[in-house]
């Protein structure tokens, strides 16, 4: 969710240049090391249960705010550019020019749709991590047990 966020943040904020800051190269390192923190986390539950949690929340906590803290600067930079769209308008109805047409109403609908997936996401019913010490499993909001519990601790 992050990733996109900050892809979104980027390709509002960059415009042109989005493509020569945002290359295939660095999208493909970016998944890479996606992946392999993962891949390696987990292994740290090996290692020290309180050193894995502490890493989660703060992960998390880190993430919440750049994803609240990117879409919050896309909202408020939408408004701008409405109001000065608003102001430059003297033409009541817009000219047909072909082409790409970028719609800020659906733009704006699906930033908010993106909000409400983070404010679902980071609610602490649906988290699906373990509390360190915990002797159960934590049930996400769905009813689906967690992935990683054995099967005698699964949630009813």
């Amino acid at each position: 969710m992050t990733a996109i966020s900050l892809d979104r943040y980027y390709a509002f904020t960059l415009r042109l240049r989005y493509r020569q800051v945002v290359t295939f190269k660095r999208v493909v390192f970016l998944l890479a090391a996606c992946w392999v923190f993962g891949l390696i986390w987990p292994l740290s539950w090996l290692l020290s249960e309180k050193i894995a949690g502490t890493v989660v929340t703060v992960g998390t906590f880190c993430c919440i705010v750049i994803t609240s803290i990117s879409y919050i600067k896309i909202t408020i930079g939408i408004r701008r550019h409405q109001r000065q769209i608003l102001a430059q308008q003297t033409i009541p109805a817009p000219q047909q020019h072909g082409g790409n047409h970028f719609s800020i109403g659906q733009y704006k609908k699906s930033l908010n749709t993106m909000q409400i997936r983070v404010k679902v996401c980071s609610y602490p019913g649906v988290s699906s991590v373990p509390e360190p010490g915990a002797n159960r499993c934590i049930a996400s909001t769905l009813d689906a047990p967690a992935p990683y519990c054995p099967p005698e601790l699964l949630c009813s």
